[in-house]
């Protein structure tokens, strides 16, 4: 799993269909995450998605994403 670096608040899945599409995810707008076998990610506004990560991975991804944030709410530069 990646986190974005651009500034935005999103983190990178994989669903869990046959493509293994990879899309972006606002963490921010997720509510909560099961686990019944599959991973499934219920959002804010009632949707949900079935991921091919496990809850851990994305809550580590969450963390990582927010620590890299300084106060005034933008990512950290990395230095080149």
């Amino acid at each position: 799993m990646i986190v974005s670096q651009r500034g935005e608040n999103m983190i990178y899945l994989t669903k869990n269909n046959r493509e293994k599409t990879r899309f972006a995810l606002n963490h921010r707008l997720i509510e909560r995450i099961e686990e019944h076998g599959d991973t499934h990610v219920y959002l804010t506004n009632s949707s949900h998605y079935i991921v091919a990560e496990k809850t851990e991975e994305i809550i580590e991804s969450i963390i990582k994403f927010e620590s890299n944030l300084t106060p005034c709410g933008q990512t950290k530069r990395s230095e080149e």
